[in-house]
């Protein structure tokens, strides 16, 4: 409870500056403003920033792809989700097509992300 209470702060404190400071009116945040702010937080070089989320986002990518769950406690869970076969349609012709079975990646946000986007 005391590391989600500390995750829950810490996580509103991210939010509320980086909403008032830095990208309030927009829409969406790029990866090159995700790795501007690690750079700076962490007082490192860009380049050494846009290493460190590539490799994050390599080993996420991996263990999704090995099946595995990713939690990351305070923010939330990656983990893959299977779907079964199904028949859609062509847009253009509007025939019937048979899509076949899968797996999709799915996050699941934490109850500290929850409470920090929530205000």
């Amino acid at each position: 409870m005391v590391k989600e209470a500390g995750a829950a702060a810490r996580m509103q404190k991210i939010h509320n500056h980086y909403t008032i400071a830095a990208f309030e009116g927009t829409s969406r945040m790029q990866k090159s403003e995700v790795e501007a702010a690690l750079a700076e937080k962490l007082n490192i070089t860009k380049t050494a920033a846009r290493d460190l989320l590539n490799v994050i986002l390599d080993q996420i990518t991996l263990e999704l792809s090995r099946g595995q769950r990713v939690s990351l406690p305070g923010f939330g869970v990656f983990e893959t989700r299977a779907y079964g076969p199904r028949t859609g349609r062509n847009p253009q012709t509007g025939e019937p097509i048979d899509i076949p079975a899968g797996h999709n990646a799915h996050f699941k946000p934490g109850k500290g992300l929850k409470d920090a986007i929530s205000g």
